[in-house]
């Protein structure tokens, strides 16, 4: 024996072997071991300690499941195991724990072999345990790989998250929605605009031809800037003019044919309808008593937005003298006056109307149609409307309205005659004719 293991002295303990590194889980098992050691039976055989056959531990229950090399029922690395008589005493047991062959071991060499013995079938129960562990986490069958979808969309990670503030945090107030821009500051600043203002302002026919080549050639059109084209038109046509019939609406006249002529005849259509359809929506929101533009007596209006209101009235009919407005929508319009008739200026609307429609706004199908009605209705409506029933503060009287409508029915029943030259309206007096834009009273 090496004198390390014969002569030595001093006890060493058991928990300052050295022991080879293994799993955590078995370092508390080989604590639980050494631990019951004392309480453990024991028995001894005529084999040495180091014989693969000799058994010196009975292990209790609790730790068969740790070890099943111990409790196999066969025979295993160190061959068949010895069952331990549970009748013997404890004393007897501890005793012979660490008996050995040898007379001339020592206690403590007993001891470290007893250790030794210990800890190999440790290392093999560790080494059984892990195979058993790997052999239960594989599967039975090793599942197949899925196909790739060849039509599948493309996956497309998402770069930027979305900036979404805490519940606590309270949002800011939204941004002010952007101010609408004026018509006319725009449209001064617009290339086309001069020759546009001039084709307006002029009623020579060459001049107007001249002016809309300039606006419409070399340009290039689509229906945005052709609406606002329209837009420009119901501006210009509403502002208060002496001349009779428009010369707005002549020019308006003048560029549809020029956009059919130079960009194409969808061009044409894409700014008549939009030309008609601007004109007719203001008409119907300046009066229709729903709206809040609406001209009404019991309402507070500018004078100015009732020029224009009858101005637009007298636009509309020289639109339809030159085909740009059919008879059908003109007629919509002079129903709607009808239907509203409550003060001197819805009278003054259907004047304008009918006069710059002239007699072809009659001799349509439509028109014969709605002769008769509209000098029926129209005579009982206007004697509806009491003395000074203005909203641009006029002074009148029932007779001046009285004259007015009969001037009105007999200009009407003239236009639909057949073979009958149209008789010129009789001037009527002051006190009805439209109010001039200097004077305005009570408002």
């Amino acid at each position: 024996m090496p004198k390390s293991l014969t002569e030595s002295s001093t006890t060493i303990p058991i928990c300052s072997i050295n022991t080879p590194k293994s799993h955590p889980m078995e370092s508390t098992w080989l604590h639980g071991i050494w631990t019951a050691v004392p309480n453990l039976p024991t028995t001894t055989t005529n084999s040495s300690p180091a014989s693969s056959s000799a058994t010196l531990v009975e292990e209790p229950a609790e730790y068969a499941g740790h070890f099943p090399l111990f409790h196999n029922g066969g025979g295993d690395a160190f061959g068949s195991l010895e069952k331990v008589s549970r009748k013997s005493s404890i004393a007897t047991r501890t005793s012979s724990l660490f008996d050995d062959d040898d007379p001339l071991a020592d206690p403590q060499t007993k001891q470290r072999r007893w250790i030794a013995k210990v800890q190999e079938k440790a290392e093999l129960a560790r080494l059984a345990w892990i195979q058993n562990s790997r052999s239960e986490s594989l599967p039975a069958t090793t599942p197949k790989p899925r196909r790739l979808n060849s039509d599948a969309l493309p996956f497309v990670p998402i770069t930027r998250a979305e900036s979404i503030p805490p519940p606590d945090i309270p949002l800011p107030p939204p941004p002010p929605p952007p101010a609408l821009p004026l018509l006319d500051p725009l449209s001064a600043q617009t290339a086309w605009y001069p020759a546009f203002s001039a084709g307006c302002e002029t009623d020579d026919p060459r001049e107007q031809e001249l002016q809309a080549t300039l606006l419409i050639d070399g340009r290039l059109w689509n229906p945005e800037t052709l609406g606002y084209l329209a837009q420009q038109f119901c501006c210009k046509g509403v502002e208060a003019k002496t001349q009779e019939p428009s010369p707005v609406a002549q020019f308006a006249k003048v560029v549809f044919v020029r956009l059919k002529n130079s960009c194409g005849e969808w061009c044409g259509t894409i700014f008549l309808d939009d030309l008609t359809e601007t004109v007719l929506g203001t008409f119907s929101h300046w009066w229709s008593s729903d709206s809040p533009l609406g001209i009404a007596f019991e309402r507070p209006v500018e004078l100015s937005h009732v020029r224009s209101a009858v101005c637009l009235a007298a636009f509309i009919g020289d639109l339809h003298n030159l085909r740009v407005v059919t008879s059908q929508q003109a007629h919509q319009c002079l129903r709607l006056l009808l239907t509203e008739l409550t003060t001197l200026e819805h009278i003054h609307a259907i004047h304008e109307l009918i006069t710059h429609a002239t007699d072809k706004l009659w001799k349509s199908k439509d028109g014969k149609a709605a002769l008769s009605p509209f000098i029926h209705e129209f005579g009982l409506r206007a004697g509806t409307v009491g003395d000074n029933i203005s909203v641009a503060g006029l002074q009148f009287g029932r007779n001046e309205i009285h004259l007015l409508v009969v001037e009105l029915t007999d200009k009407v029943r003239s236009y639909a005659a057949e073979d009958q030259t149209p008789r010129p309206l009789r001037k009527h007096s002051n006190s009805v004719s439209p109010p001039p834009l200097a004077t305005q009273a009570g408002h």
